[in-house]
């Protein structure tokens, strides 16, 4: 697991960091600032409005957040029974 991951995985796992719009479309909080960036499905994967991700071009933490959490939101579905 490379830093980005590991990053990820600690706004993934802390309350209110990413913010569900809809299926394709999330917000997640800067860890050092105010700021919130965009992470929105594409046809070709994931984008985030993220200096990392805008100047780098590679999947930043903001984006690994999102994607573990969409793994645990799915986890929780399948266990989850409405009644």
């Amino acid at each position: 697991m490379n830093s980005r991951e590991e990053c990820g995985q600690a706004i993934a796992q802390r309350k209110n960091q990413i913010h569900r719009i809809d299926n394709t479309n999330y917000q997640a909080n800067s860890q050092s600032s105010n700021k919130q960036y965009d992470i929105i499905s594409i046809e070709y994967g994931w984008t985030c409005s993220c200096p990392d991700h805008r100047f780098r071009h590679v999947c930043c933490k903001h984006i690994h957040a999102v994607e573990i959490s969409r793994k645990m939101r799915e986890a929780v579905q399948k266990t989850v029974t409405i009644r």
